[in-house]
């Protein structure tokens, strides 16, 4: 009997145990959009073969659990006999002394003496729950650098690649924020509008462009010196359209009609977004525009000649002045935060690199000279864009030209 008991207490902490694991996990999986959750698969089949387990080790408590319920079948009435008459002429007996009344059953369990020492386990449970909450905050608090170098402690990408690692210790820390903030994440809108910016609509795209995939790979390199001659309007379109352009639609994200466009994305959330300087292109003109990508087509936000000004936000690089035309990708990061939280940054900058090779290829296959820019003064290009650099910052730059 003994070892009956300690195995349905090992079973039933077990699963405890395993209820909250499969929980924690699920949470993870959906919160972080993990396909395939290795983890969350193990701690469900465990549950169900414990629970299996659990219920034939217990198949007679439960039964037994199960009979009660039943309505008792009524009893025969067992009362005293009735007194037989007394004989004529003989002196009537005594009375029967009156039984005393039974103490009334109740339905429940009686009571013990754990009604009376519920006081001191509700303490003690308050107590035990208190340290247990504040050492899962310390656990789930960002943990601090283990080198104690200038690197570790001062460099903000090491900080921050450190602080928005997943693990298990980074995933909980992760799906808690997630809780905590789930009123005010709120995604915002995949396309930017420019509603009081009048509107110019590109060419369509080429169907193929002159160069196939393999080739346009080998020929790639970043040049930084441009023909001073203009590059045409539908070189333009397919640079911007191949770049990120909306490719198809497919059912999803309870859409029957979301947008694919040629750049991957991170669950879909596409953070990135285009914005495009024109010195020399043909049928437009100069100034700064944003690529509408829904509607393939460009608004124009600040009209004039601006190449010089922009070169020198950008660490006086001569080059970015001399190009046809320069793309500046930014990062609307909330549209990430929404789904990945602290990693937002994270997929906001690989997006950015994934359209920025798109780039590269297109210009490639086109017979552009084109390079990458990493170094700008961030505040000066952000406000030359018009926006926050909270919000949406500029990320990447890629100056595009003709050949020399």
């Amino acid at each position: 009997m003994r070892r009956r008991f300690w195995i349905r207490v090992l079973t039933s902490a077990g699963l405890i145990l395993l209820v909250g694991g499969t929980a924690v996990t699920g949470i993870i999986q959906v919160e972080l959009d993990i396909n395939q959750f290795f983890y969350h698969k193990a701690f469900a089949f465990t549950l169900l073969g414990v629970i299996a387990f659990h219920l034939i080790a217990n198949r007679k408590a439960l039964l037994a659990y199960f009979r009660m319920g039943r309505p008792a079948a009524p009893r025969r009435s067992q009362g005293r006999a009735a007194p037989k008459a007394a004989a004529p002429g003989a002196a009537p007996s005594p009375p029967a002394p009156a039984a005393e009344p039974a103490p009334p059953q109740s339905g429940g369990p009686q009571p013990s003496g754990i009604v009376q020492r519920l006081g001191r386990r509700w303490l003690l449970g308050t107590l035990a729950g208190g340290l247990a909450g504040w050492g899962l905050a310390a656990w789930l608090s960002p943990e601090r650098p283990e080198d104690t170098g200038p690197a570790a402690l001062y460099d903000p990408s090491l900080r921050y690649h450190r602080e928005s690692r997943l693990g298990l210790q980074g995933a909980l820390r992760e799906v808690s924020l997630r809780i905590f903030q789930y009123f005010k994440a709120q995604s915002p809108p995949l396309y930017k509008r420019y509603p009081e910016r009048p509107l110019l609509p590109l060419p369509a795209p080429s169907p193929r462009l002159p160069m196939e995939v393999g080739e346009t790979i080998r020929r790639r390199r970043s040049r930084r010196d441009y023909a001073d001659r203009p590059i045409g309007l539908q070189a333009l379109s397919d640079l911007v359209y191949h770049a990120m352009g909306i490719t198809g639609y497919t059912a999803a994200y309870g859409s029957q009609d979301y947008a694919l466009r040629a750049a991957p994305s991170s669950g879909a959330k596409y953070p990135v977004e285009l914005y495009l300087l024109a010195e020399r292109v043909e049928s437009l003109e100069p100034g700064l525009y944003h690529y509408q990508v829904d509607i393939h087509a460009l608004a124009a936000l600040r009209p004039g000649r601006h190449g010089v000004d922009f070169a020198q936000r950008a660490l006086a690089q001569e080059f970015l002045a001399d190009a046809a035309v320069v793309f500046v990708l930014t990062g609307f990061f909330a549209r990430s935060a929404s789904r990945y939280g602290s990693r937002a940054y994270r997929y906001a900058a690989m997006d950015a690199g994934h359209i920025g090779e798109n780039l590269y290829l297109t210009a490639t296959a086109l017979g552009l000279s084109v390079t990458g820019v990493g170094a700008f003064f961030d505040d000066r290009v952000n406000e030359f864009l018009g926006i926050d650099g909270r919000q949406e910052a500029a990320l990447y730059l890629n100056a595009i030209g003709h050949p020399v």
